[in-house]
């Protein structure tokens, strides 16, 4: 048995957290986690979260920040689980961090290395709280001490990158994009991978798959192979292989 929540994060943080959530399990599971296109901090009030593979697990009483992901994980939790997350809109949690979003991509590191205003004393604070109220007003405070660590700027031009793509779905090219922002590949690519963690060809897969695999959902008796050619991909084959990467499932399996 397990459950899953989300919170609404305070009304000054909306523009950069897109949710609080709790998951929380009372028997051993392995899980699936799908790209988001997002950036997480997770707090670890349970056991040790093993990862399947070559992916970084969560250390128990922990504080990881987790980075945008490229592929799906499994990961096996224990029984009495607690994991309580920060999931940031795209590209808002690089100005609260000392590294570029890049380092984090498919992996984690611990917070308390990375992102100021955080040590083991804000993991103490929160492992008691157990209330939906109690640990959103938590985290509120938790993400206005780090903001208040931070310049606070975030690149511009990166973020209307993501909204560009996210605009058309993902079902556009690199050129379209440095064509549209009269800026150099070579400078859109670093900027852009520095902010959000992945290139623009990156991430504009995770936005047509999230967007794919929603369609599919909603229209199950659509032909796949239409659904591949309105969104961007040569072939049913193409459309399976970035499936297959992206969430280890077929797109006829949704």
């Amino acid at each position: 048995m397990s459950s899953y929540q989300e919170l609404v994060p305070d009304k000054a943080l909306q523009n950069i957290v897109d949710c609080y959530w709790i998951s929380d399990t009372d028997s051993e599971q392995s899980l699936r986690i799908l790209p988001d296109g997002c950036t997480d901090l997770i707090f670890n009030f349970g056991s040790t979260v093993s990862a399947v593979e070559e992916q970084a697990g969560l250390p128990e009483k922990s504080i990881s920040a987790v980075g945008i992901m490229t592929k799906y994980q499994k990961v096996c939790v224990t029984p009495n689980t607690r994991l309580v997350g920060v999931r940031f809109k795209t590209g808002a949690m690089s100005p609260l961090t000392s590294v570029p979003l890049h380092k984090l991509k498919d992996t984690n590191i611990g917070a308390g290395n990375i992102c100021p205003g955080l040590t083991d004393a804000t993991w103490e604070r929160m492992v008691g709280l157990k209330s939906q109220k109690q640990l959103s007003s938590a985290l509120d405070q938790v993400i206005f001490r780090m903001k208040s660590k931070s310049d606070d700027s975030v690149d511009p031009i990166a973020i209307a990158l993501t909204q560009y793509i996210r605009d058309r779905k993902g079902n556009i090219t690199v050129k379209d994009l440095t064509n549209n922002f009269g800026i150099s590949k070579r400078q859109l690519e670093r900027r852009f991978r520095s902010t959000i963690g992945v290139n623009m060809k990156s991430y504009a897969r995770i936005v047509r798959f999230l967007y794919t695999k929603s369609l599919i959902e909603l229209k199950p008796q659509e032909n796949l192979l239409n659904i591949a050619f309105d969104n961007g991909y040569y072939d049913h084959a193409h459309l399976t292989k970035d499936f297959k990467k992206m969430a280890g499932f077929l797109p006829s399996e949704i």
